[in-house]
């Protein structure tokens, strides 16, 4: 089994909070409580006080043994399924377009929401939907008035049938708004383009928006086609897209499933099989989006092994690194030895001791203590 590094969990902390690490957070060495048994772990102790940990949303966890699922990592991409798609809401008149505030991308839309409305008013030429309300309500009312005519023979069913299709056809022509037109959407659909600027000129039949109406995608994953023994055990996976690079989801846990009567080796690509997973669609999820994917496989564990959080780890110069809590107010950095990982959860070989109290969030603010480098000098901290 081919076992990979863990993809470097990149947390976003708020650049005015880097000015105060020299206040709250401080490095001191203390080689004189250097462990022998603990021959890989730094003699560098952070020191952050149970306010500021508090503070910058530092938590700890204590390591035990789990049950590790066996996982093989791949590479994917989200398709639309075979009969549904995208759809392209265009103008139905010339004019401005204004854009409904709630329009944006990924916008979640009812049936009937309106998306724009697009006005001539006030252009040269005027309004075409003006003019055309103004010429349909004209022959309305020329069709009321020679109706009962009609039926006392003084007009002639021809003449009643031109102001009937006369009618019929401004009807066809007109948007169905005095000034203007709308842009509606004709059934439940998520924006995933917006293709002209809020005040823009369009001509009739201009594109406004793209829409996808996909409530279900497939995930198509490369699967090795040296592992195609695996395949009947594939049970689930881990998934995770470029525009949502901190949330690793879970095909299972969208309500999907893998699609184990897909074609399979026969559509084989050079080293790689497809494998399709069928994805719910909540709206976040959009069509042509490459992922990172883990499989998992059922009925295969590797047995107990330590498993932390991808969410714990630091990766420095190609090494990995976890902040392990001793004492009240010191954090030890230790480097690690990882295996598996299903992009939430990672194995940890070495580097980790039972009960050990690991950093599972906020290890990049320890890191970037670390890197601030500040050692105040008389400092001494007791175990």
């Amino acid at each position: 089994m081919k076992y990979v590094n863990i993809p470097y969990c990149r947390s976003a902390y708020a650049l005015t909070a880097t000015f105060v690490f020299s206040s709250l957070i401080s490095c001191s060495v203390h080689d004189d409580h250097k462990d022998e048994s603990r021959d890989e772990h730094s003699a560098e102790e952070i020191v952050l006080s149970p306010h500021s940990a508090e503070l910058f949303g530092v938590e700890i966890s204590r390591v035990g043994d789990s049950e590790t699922q066996n996982v093989i990592p791949a590479w994917g991409v989200l398709e639309a399924l075979p009969g549904t798609g995208r759809q392209i809401l265009s103008s139905r008149s010339s004019g401005i377009v204004r854009l409904s505030p709630a329009i944006v991308v990924g916008a979640l839309l009812r049936p009937g929401e309106s998306i724009a409305s697009v006005s001539g008013k006030g252009m040269a030429g005027g309004d075409a939907n003006a003019i055309a309300a103004e010429e349909l309500d004209a022959a309305k009312k020329e069709l009321a008035r020679i109706e009962p005519l009609r039926k006392d023979g003084i007009v002639s069913e021809r003449e009643y049938q031109a102001a009937l299709a006369n009618v019929r056809k401004l009807s066809a022509s007109y948007s169905g708004h005095a000034t203007g037109s709308g842009v509606v959407a004709p059934q439940k659909a998520t924006v995933t383009k917006i293709l002209v600027a809020d005040g823009q000129w369009v001509d009739a039949g201009a594109p406004i928006v793209e829409t996808a109406t996909d409530s279900r995608l497939l995930l198509k994953v490369d699967f090795p086609l040296s592992m195609r023994g695996y395949v009947d055990r594939i049970n689930d996976a881990n998934f995770i897209t470029p525009d949502n690079s901190d949330q690793v989801r879970s095909v299972g846990g969208l309500g999907g499933s893998f699609l184990s009567d897909m074609k399979g080796s026969s559509a084989a690509v050079g080293a790689y099989m497809p494998v399709y997973f069928s994805v719910p669609n909540d709206g976040s999820l959009v069509a042509g989006s490459y992922a990172d994917v883990w499989v998992k496989l059922s009925n295969d564990s590797i047995g107990k092994t330590c498993l932390i959080p991808c969410g714990a780890v630091v990766e420095t110069e190609g090494e990995h690194f976890a902040y392990v809590k001793v004492g009240d107010h010191g954090y030890e950095k230790r480097r690690l030895k990882l295996g598996v990982t299903d992009g939430k959860n990672v194995e940890v070989r070495s580097g980790l001791m039972a009960d050990d109290s690991v950093v599972i969030n906020g290890a990049m603010i320890l890191k970037m203590a670390e890197n601030s480098g500040k050692i105040p000098e008389g400092h001494s901290h007791n175990h």
